[in-house]
C-alpha cells in the first residue's frame, strides 16, 4: 500500500487531544493513530452493513412455518452441540 499525505485543519482542542492518545495508547506516530482510528470506523461500517443486509434478507425471507419455541430449542441444542465438540 503506498503513502499519500493529507493536510486536515482541525481545532486545536483535538489536535492536543490526538497528541495526547496517541502517546497515551503506544503509537509510534500521531498519523499511526489517525490511521486506526479511521480503520476502526470503517470496519464498524462495513459490519453495520452487512447486518442491516442480513436483517434486510431475514424479512425478505418470510415468516417461517416453525413455531418460534421450537426454532429457539433446535438451536440452542446446536449451539450446545458445536461446544460439546469443541471440548
Amino acid at each position: 500500500m503506498t503513502n499519500t499525505t493529507m493536510r486536515v485543519s482541525m481545532p486545536t482542542e483535538i489536535r492536543k487531544a490526538i497528541k495526547r492518545l496517541s502517546k497515551k495508547h503506544n503509537y509510534a506516530s500521531e498519523s499511526g493513530f489517525l490511521q486506526h482510528l479511521v480503520r476502526r470506523e470503517d470496519s464498524i461500517d462495513r459490519e453495520k452493513d452487512k447486518l442491516r443486509k442480513m436483517i434486510t434478507d431475514g424479512i425478505k425471507s418470510g415468516i417461517s412455518e416453525i413455531p418460534p419455541e421450537k426454532f429457539f430449542a433446535d438451536l440452542e441444542k446446536e449451539i450446545k452441540s458445536v461446544a460439546k465438540n469443541k471440548s
